[in-house]
Formats: C-alpha cells, structure tokens, sequence
C-alpha cells in the first residue's frame, strides 16, 4: 500500500489522504471492472471517497457498490456521501432527507455515515425546509457524524455565514479558480474542504473534459511549465495539491491505470513555488476573475 500525504479534513480531525476518490463511475463498465477500481482504489493507500445516492441506478448505484464490493473494509477509509438525491420537488423536507439517509446505511452497510453532504441545494430551499435542524437531528440520532454541503457561489457566502457546517465541497481547478481565496478563508475558519473536478475532468480524448474549458490552458501558455515528462492532467493535479487549503481531491476514474497515474502524480509532490505562481499570475492575465477577487 502506498503512503500517500495526508492531513486533518478541517474541524472534523479526520486523517484523509490529498488524493481523495470521486465515486460517481461516469463510464459505463461492468460488475468486475467496478469490483477492480473500488478494491484498487483502498489497496492504493487513499482513505478518502466521496459518493451520493444519485450517483448510478438501481443494485449499480455508486453506495451499493461500495456496500458490495468494500464494505469489510470500511474501517479503513472515510465515507462521504450526499442527501437530496431523490428526483422529487420535496427533496429537502425531514422526511425526504431521513429517506436518503436510511437508504445510504443500507446499501453501503455501515451503521453512521461519517460525514454526510446535502447536494446542491439553494440557500431558499435550506431556509424554507429548515435542513439544518434535520442534519442536526440526525446527528443526535447518531445516524450522521459530521455535516457538510456541496455548493459553490453565491450561495456559498451565506452558507459560511451559518457557521454549521462541519465540510465544504466546492469545484475548483487550475481552469476554474473563482473560489480560490474561498478556499482559504473557509479553512482558516476550521472548515474541512474536499474539491471536486480538480483536474477539469483531464484532458479532452483522454479524460472527460471539454475542450472549451481546456483552450485555456494554451492560451495561458501553461505548457511552458511543465516538467519534464509531465502532461496537463499531472499538471492540474499538481496544482490543485499545491493550494495550502485544499486537504482533499476527488479524482473520479474507472480506469485502473489512470488511478495509479494519479497516485504517482501526488507522489512527485507540490509544485515549485515559483512555477505555482507564474502559473497563477498567466491565468490572472488571462481571465476576467482573476485569483484574488
């Protein structure tokens, strides 16, 4: 098992590994290749994945897979998964959110959830379905561990205000930097922070991501600092692990390769300071929300 580097997620004090695993599998495979990257992805070294209830359908969905295929080794790794998934407009009453939440036990097979996200919702929804008070309920009721929310601006604002909420999850990458002094100021609060699409989704032809959102990678000239050997993807991963802030990244993949591709990644480590913030600087000059807004 590789070593990976590891820090606390915020107030919760949970040990978690930088590379962190995003289980949504985008990608159609099938039951063994789900069975490879799951058990690949614990006897890899990371201790962090991050799944929902939405993620998949029926006996395929993301948290039965977990629940089939890693279960007997829970203990080992931190679970985080999401409530508000249900395709319904009353998503985020009591009920609803105690439905998600009783149905995530079951198919993954644990008796808590270690940290439990609500999915998007807007500040309007929050306020007027009073979740807060429903996590908190759920955490008397010893159901939840800690709380979290997915989000991103402008409702993040208000959300941080709250001061209740134990873990962000935002979207943030080198191609996407608006929450990028967010970032730190929610760590500096005690805040635990898990990014998603920290790569972009990798490079169009290779990974998943659009070509429109990678055109700015050339356009920064960004290819100029690679290392030797390193491609944009590595870069992007790199980037990310740079931010002092960020303590996890889910990285989603269903190819065994490209997981380990990753780890290695993680591995050679930050980038030199000086390259981090030339590489800042060019998307600066080149975006209309530069770094510090």
């Amino acid at each position: 098992m590789t070593k990976l580097p590891t820090t606390n997620l915020g107030r919760t004090g949970i040990p978690v590994t930088r590379l962190g695993y995003g289980a949504a599998h985008r990608k159609p495979i099938n039951n063994a290749q789900r069975k490879q990257i799951l058990t690949s992805v614990i006897t890899s070294g990371i201790n962090f994945v991050d799944t929902a209830g939405c993620y998949g359908r029926d006996k395929n969905n993301s948290e039965s897979l977990i629940g089939r295929y890693i279960s007997n080794v829970q203990n080992d790794y931190t679970i985080a998964t999401k409530c508000g998934c249900q395709d319904t407009a009353n998503r985020w009453t009591e009920k609803n959110i105690f439905t998600d939440v009783y149905t995530s036990l079951e198919r993954m097979k644990i008796q808590q959830i270690p940290i439990l996200q609500l999915h998007g919702p807007s500040v309007k929804k929050c306020e007027d379905n009073q979740v807060v008070a429903t996590l908190q309920k759920l955490q008397s009721e010893g159901l939840v561990k800690w709380i979290g929310i997915s989000t991103s601006l402008p409702d993040l604002e208000t959300f941080f205000n709250w001061d209740v909420f134990d873990v962000f999850q935002l979207p943030y990458s080198l191609l996407n930097r608006k929450h990028h002094t967010w970032i730190t100021k929610l760590s500096e609060k005690g805040h635990g922070i898990i990014v998603n699409n920290g790569i972009a989704q990798g490079e169009p032809h290779i990974g998943t991501g659009e070509t429109s959102i990678w055109e700015k990678f050339n356009q920064a000239h960004l290819n100029d600092l690679l290392a030797v050997n390193e491609d944009p993807t590595q870069f992007a991963l790199r980037f990310a692990f740079t931010h002092p802030y960020i303590d996890t990244n889910i990285v989603g993949t269903t190819n065994v390769n490209h997981l380990e591709k990753n780890i290695q990644t993680i591995l050679l480590g930050k980038l030199e300071q000086d390259i981090y913030k030339e590489a800042n600087q060019r998307l600066d000059n080149l975006e209309t929300n530069p770094t510090k807004t």
